[in-house]
């Protein structure tokens, strides 16, 4: 890139200057300028936005085998604590995390941020949403035997969900 612009102002500069008029002076320095102008929209456009890895929350299952935490950019990384395997990061773009919680049988993890969704952390697929109406859900937990999950939506409306169906 930086040849090519050199080769673009080397050009300019041969180009006959015998007589030197207004109107050729007013075009070359335009031409430098909208050169200077890309140059610039290239660099700012090249540089990448900082990584934000702060920790925006936290969960442990029951015994500890699991531990998952979130970023505020939105990855979730869960970690096998038993097995000492690489953690898995997935996605979950719907809105900012407010709340992870595993269930009692530390086979799923539930999520809650604009929209509702559950994850199995022994499995490879991704997480799968129970509710994406974007009510803003702002805590989750689960019921002692794992069949459904109290939830506190932005409203304010408290609710038990199925987990299989996401049915109030």
């Amino acid at each position: 890139m930086r040849d090519s612009i050199d080769e673009a102002v080397r050009c300019l500069l041969e180009m006959e200057m015998t007589v030197e008029t207004p109107r050729r002076t007013v075009l070359i320095s335009l031409s430098l300028s909208a050169i200077s102008l890309c140059v610039w929209i290239i660099f700012i456009g090249s540089r990448s936005r900082p990584i934000e890895r702060r920790v925006s929350n936290v969960a442990l299952s029951r015994t500890g085998t699991w531990l998952a935490a979130r970023t505020s950019q939105g990855k979730i990384t869960v970690w096998d604590r038993r097995r000492g395997t690489a953690p898995r990061q997935i996605d979950f773009p719907q809105g900012w995390l407010n709340d992870l919680q595993f269930g009692p049988d530390e086979h799923l993890l539930a999520i809650a941020g604009r929209d509702l969704g559950i994850y199995a952390p022994e499995q490879s697929a991704g997480p799968r949403l129970l509710r994406s109406d974007e009510r803003n859900y702002g805590t989750v937990r689960f019921s002692r035997d794992g069949q459904t999950v109290l939830v506190i939506n932005g409203p304010g409306v408290i609710e038990t969900i199925d987990r299989h169906s996401g049915a109030t």
